[in-house]
């Protein structure tokens, strides 16, 4: 048997009528994320045929793959400035 856990003050909030922009979904080792996301997603869809939002799955190791190229690119500039740097100091001294 499956079920889920609603905290108390999303019980609440459910209650009202204030609007939800994002829920947290944690997934247990060993599922598939992307079927459980699809899961979710349809059923959310079935459950709420009237609301004509999009649901987006937020991926942690994506947005750390996007920071590391920032922090590359970054610390490139960093070494062309320095090595431009370093040339022409060598070569006027």
């Amino acid at each position: 048997m499956e079920f889920s856990y609603i905290p108390q003050f999303a019980e609440k909030l459910l209650q009202d009528d204030s609007s939800i922009l994002s829920i947290d979904i944690k997934v247990r080792e060993g599922y598939d994320q992307g079927t459980v996301f699809a899961d979710v997603r349809d059923e959310l869809q079935y459950q709420h045929p009237q609301l004509h939002g999009d649901y987006k799955q937020e991926d942690p190791t994506s947005l750390i793959k996007d920071l590391q190229k920032v922090i590359s690119s970054i610390t490139g500039f960093i070494a062309l400035v320095t090595g431009i740097s370093l040339f022409g100091r060598g070569r006027w001294e």
